[in-house]
């Protein structure tokens, strides 16, 4: 979990905030989707850990902004 801004780098899970715990996935085309999280402990998204490539994202902060940017595993 991410306290702050500068705590987000590198690969991240995004946890969506529904009621069946799933994050954001991205498939070979680019195509954005929800992915139903599957390793939790306790059923706590905050420890929610990545059971699929397609879950993990690159975190990159844009130079000069606050602003990052969010590629999948096909850099996309």
């Amino acid at each position: 979990s991410a306290d702050a801004p500068s705590d987000i780098a590198g690969p991240v899970v995004l946890v969506l905030p529904s009621d069946e715990p799933t994050c954001l996935a991205c498939d070979a085309n680019g195509k954005a989707f929800a992915s139903v999280l599957e390793n939790m402990i306790e059923g706590d998204p905050a420890t929610a850990e990545p059971h699929d490539v397609r879950q993990v994202w690159v975190a990159t902060r844009v130079a000069g902004t606050e602003s990052f940017t969010f590629k999948g595993h096909h850099g996309q």
